[in-house]
């Protein structure tokens, strides 16, 4: 991914899972793909910032050593303070992403099966616990007992 200065908490991200396109490929195509699966790339990016995040205050903490613990704590938020506003922007990025993928995956869930199970899983009256691949099986089945 090349730099863009209007993402620039991305930078070093691992390249995601390229979505299926076109109107060929099933929705059952796209799930075995993992266009619907969790990206693990922002976990990834989130987990790297929490390691930068430590190694500048354990800096810090070392070039401040003897000071007050209020110009401590001023140094470690000043250094920190870009490296915290990446994180805030990677997992805002990382819900929207995701709770579109839901939805998406939800919407073409109902367009081919003609059912909504979503409802009653949330209320818990269904109990799934499974991978989207499992999802799909699931109101496949149930689509058939409709």
């Amino acid at each position: 991914m090349g730099f863009n200065r209007f993402q620039w908490w991305k930078s070093g991200m691992d390249s995601e899972v390229r979505p299926l396109k076109g109107k060929q490929h099933t929705l059952l195509d796209k799930i075995k793909h993992g266009d619907y699966n969790f990206s693990f790339s922002f976990k990834k990016a989130l987990n790297q910032v929490d390691r930068d995040i430590e190694q500048i205050i354990a800096r810090v903490r070392t070039e401040y050593k003897g000071c007050s613990e209020l110009t401590l704590a001023e140094n470690i938020r000043d250094e920190t303070r870009m490296k915290n506003v990446r994180k805030l922007k990677l997992t805002e990025e990382m819900h929207e992403k995701e709770d579109a993928k839901l939805e998406e995956l939800r919407t073409e869930l109902y367009r081919l099966f003609s059912i909504d199970l979503w409802p009653s899983m949330e209320r818990g009256e269904i109990d799934f616990d499974g991978d989207v691949l499992q999802l799909y099986k699931l109101y496949e089945q149930k689509s058939k007992d409709h």
